[in-house]
């Protein structure tokens, strides 16, 4: 298995994320899931937490 590399993105790959899911109000425009935005994820309990992973995993194939 091949290990992701850095330098397939380019340096302001970061931002480039972040301003694509702000402009998709953070919902995943293949399956409709509410992203995390960035220190969001803080509170939630471990079962939404593993629900969200559950549901990202479901339609990334793994």
């Amino acid at each position: 298995m091949e290990l992701m590399k850095d330098d397939r993105y380019s340096p302001d790959w970061k931002n480039i994320a972040i301003t694509k899911k702000q402009s998709v109000h953070w919902v995943c425009e293949r399956c409709g899931v509410q992203c995390l935005k960035p220190g969001k994820g803080k509170g939630l309990s471990t079962g939404d937490l593993l629900r969200q992973k559950l549901n990202q995993r479901r339609y990334k194939g793994g």
